[in-house]
């Protein structure tokens, strides 16, 4: 049998050796040797290995190991768990710290740096000028550049047909589609759109009703207290965010408008809380700028009809809606896609074949498709919608009546 070995065995650097490393050697010292003990072998082996030279005699051309045991810190991660265990770890010295006759021709672990046509200090002294690393594009962004709407559409022409005939089927349906938002002026608009983001129109405008009667201006706005604020918007979504948007975004119109809605992108999306969609809305809906913003319901529909790009993002779609429809046409046809997506062609439980322009436009989608052909204007007036995705969606025939309400009550 093996005999048990205890041996607290470390080498010339104090690094600890295993037993099973340390059994072997020590067994193949004491047969060297004949008839001495396995102690008495691994003795002769530690004392030999301890008076073991170094490599290299020289110190200042060379790296010297140092061991460091890192004391327990509260650190999380891998790096804490490490420190915490107490690991030891091997410090090679800098290149810097070195000393000696050699210390310009030593350089990190590779050796000596020459260079074509001169000597060694040439090469130390003179510096090489790098060419500047450039940032590598992400895939979005290398998309965004190299999209070309005008591109797609001259490749694929029957789009721009398709396109044709979805706009006759949105006039019939929604022939003068009004603003889903009650507002009074282009500032009450702003704070509309403002705040119907995640959230639905309808109960921005439940909302909107008593900050109105509040706030109508500017100044109103910017002077309210932040907690009385926030206790009238509070049940729409991402009420305290907003809120101080509010304030700051009256206070800005004060300071460097004059208190009066800029007419442009830039100056409205320089507004706190001002993104290009709902500066798209403002533009189109208040000063009758053309604009096409993409919201979530022009995007679903978009893709299902195939009017952009399969995975196309919300800027691909408003350049490809935008090549597709007339620019005098787009502030309607944006309000015509929305209560068309609301009302027909919802995001859950769709079904193409009761759908007007799924039933002919794509029928690759859910649902067997009855008529690959345009349903004629009497097939479309016949079909019926499917209910409600919510009950604060606001469609086009409650739009109306709800308007009319709103401006009654304006009267008084």
């Amino acid at each position: 049998p093996k005999p048990a070995i205890d041996i607290d065995w470390r080498d010339r650097s104090g690094r600890k050796r295993s037993t099973r490393r340390m059994r072997r050697s020590a067994r193949l010292e004491a047969m060297r040797e004949g008839g001495d003990s396995v102690e008495t072998g691994a003795e002769r082996v530690r004392q030999s290995r301890l008076r073991r030279p170094a490599k290299t005699q020289d110190v200042n051309t060379t790296f010297q190991l140092r061991t460091e045991t890192t004391t327990p810190t509260k650190v999380r991660g891998p790096k804490g768990r490490a420190e915490k265990r107490g690991r030891k770890r091997r410090l090679l010295q800098s290149p810097c710290d070195i000393v000696g006759e050699d210390r310009d021709s030593k350089v990190g672990r590779r050796g000596k740096q020459k260079k074509k046509g001169g000597t060694n200090d040439d090469a130390k002294t003179t510096k090489t000028k790098s060419k500047p690393k450039t940032k590598k594009q992400k895939a979005s962004a290398r998309r965004k550049n190299s999209f070309s709407a005008q591109s797609i559409l001259e490749a694929n022409p029957s789009i721009i047909e398709k396109a044709n005939q979805i706009a006759k089927i949105l006039d019939f349906l929604y022939p003068d589609p009004p603003i889903p938002l009650n507002r009074l002026d282009s500032f009450t608009l702003l704070v509309a759109v403002m705040l119907s983001a995640q959230t639905t129109d309808g109960k921005v405008n439940q909302v909107t009703a008593e900050l109105f009667r509040r706030c109508p201006n500017p100044e109103a706005l910017a002077k309210i207290d932040y907690d009385k604020l926030l206790g009238i918007v509070r049940s729409v979504g991402l009420a305290p965010t907003k809120s101080k948007n509010l304030i700051k975004m009256s206070q800005m119109l004060l300071d460097e408008f004059q208190g009066a809605v800029p007419e442009t992108m830039e100056g409205l999306q320089r507004l706190p809380g001002v993104g290009r969609k709902t500066a798209s809305v403002v533009l189109a809906q208040a000063f009758n700028i053309p604009t096409l913003p993409v919201d979530t319901h022009i995007h679903r529909v978009a893709l299902r009809w195939g009017l952009a790009p399969p995975k196309s993002n919300v800027v691909e779609t408003e350049k490809m809606l935008s090549a597709l429809f007339p620019k005098k046409s787009w502030g309607k046809v944006h309000l015509q896609l929305i209560y068309f997506g609301r009302e027909w062609c919802q995001a859950r439980q769709h079904s193409a074949k009761d759908c007007p322009i799924c039933c002919w436009c794509n029928p690759n989608l859910r649902g067997k498709v009855e008529h690959s052909k345009i349903p004629s204007l009497e097939q479309i007036e016949s079909m019926t919608p499917p209910k409600k995705a919510s009950k604060q969606i606001i469609l086009y025939s409650e739009r109306h009546k709800a308007l009319a309400e709103f401006h009654t009550a304006l009267k008084r």
